[in-house]
């Protein structure tokens, strides 16, 4: 640990239950399903804490500054939420997987059979679009929402032609390199960027191409745009860091598997998980000076203010808030 004029600590520990694997979180509400049914709704400033225990398996839940919605993969349904009583819900043809809320709109993938949803805050479909493919996840990009069309390969063989999905505009982006399993896509200085999950290559997405600029490592899930890099977590270890107008690549921790990583809005801190060492890593540029202990299993982190880190700890059935003291 090298000096530092901030400092990090573990301020509050959530109990939350077993097989809770993703952390959402809107304005000041982090937002935990453990997948047995339960979902857990924590003010990460002020520590209010309550739950709604009525779901048989929900699989995540967002927050719109008044109301909350959550998603029963099991029942198919989709719940509008005064803190934790019901006040609408409504069913789908198929079974939800994700929400996201951006814009005042909430979107949803889901499968049996693949959908993506959008509804507005009544919970009033807006427009519903069959996918080729499954596309488990939604990602954000220059304002933008996008459906990676992950499962595009089986047994070799392609399933669809096209990469991304864009359910605003009802577009998707070509697959013309022939990419396997893109799983996250963003912006940066003007150019659009994507990842393939299990080799960890990276491309810069053109009108009518994708060139291959960088490798990332392997089983890379997220990319960010952070100072004047493109970072990527590797679970086989490492953070990279590729730099678009040099061309380079550099990368630490390389013998860590990182599970996950976020920045804090500033952009000044850029936050990593293992997993295998159970621990946080608190990185400035290229540095990690401060290392955290967060219990067993650190499966998702998230920083969605300066001073404040989320860290859920699947094995050990926790929510740790960590602080930054300035």
């Amino acid at each position: 640990m090298i000096f530092c004029s901030d400092y990090f600590a573990i301020i509050k520990s959530f109990d939350i239950g077993k097989r809770a694997f993703h952390i959402q979180s809107n304005y000041n509400y982090a937002i935990i399903s453990d997948y047995d049914g339960t979902v857990h709704f924590i003010d990460f400033f002020t520590f209010e804490y309550f739950k709604y225990e009525n779901a048989v398996i929900p699989m995540g839940g967002v927050y719109d500054g008044e109301y909350f919605y959550i998603i029963d993969n099991s029942r198919s349904e989709v719940l509008k939420l005064s803190k934790n009583t019901v006040i609408k819900r409504i069913s789908l043809d198929s079974r939800p997987t994700k929400i996201f809320y951006y814009n005042s709109k909430i979107y949803l993938t889901s499968f049996r059979t693949d959908k993506v949803y959008i509804l507005d805050k009544d919970l009033n479909i807006k427009s519903v679009s069959n996918m080729p493919v499954r596309s488990p996840a939604i990602r954000k990009a220059n304002g933008e929402i996008y459906i990676p069309l992950f499962h595009n390969v089986i047994d070799g063989a392609f399933q669809t032609n096209f990469l991304f999905f864009n359910p605003d505009k009802n577009t998707y982006i070509f697959n013309y390199q022939n990419i396997r399993f893109p799983k996250d896509i963003l912006e940066k200085d003007g150019k659009t960027y994507v990842i393939s999950y299990f080799d960890g290559a990276l491309y810069e997405n053109a009108l009518i191409s994708q060139k291959k600029v960088a490798n990332l490592g392997a089983y890379s899930n997220t990319i960010l745009n952070y100072k004047e890099y493109i970072v990527a977590n590797s679970l086989m270890g490492g953070i990279y860091y590729f730099n678009p107008l040099k061309k380079e690549v550099f990368s630490i921790l390389d013998e860590t598997p990182i599970k996950e990583i976020s920045i804090s809005p500033d952009g000044k801190y850029l936050y990593a998980i293992s997993h295998i060492e159970n621990k946080l890593y608190i990185i400035e540029n290229k540095t990690v000076y401060q290392e955290i202990s967060v219990g067993d299993y650190p499966i998702d982190v998230y920083a969605p203010d300066n001073n404040i880190v989320l860290v859920l700890s699947t094995d050990e059935e926790k929510l740790q808030i960590i602080r930054r003291f300035e």
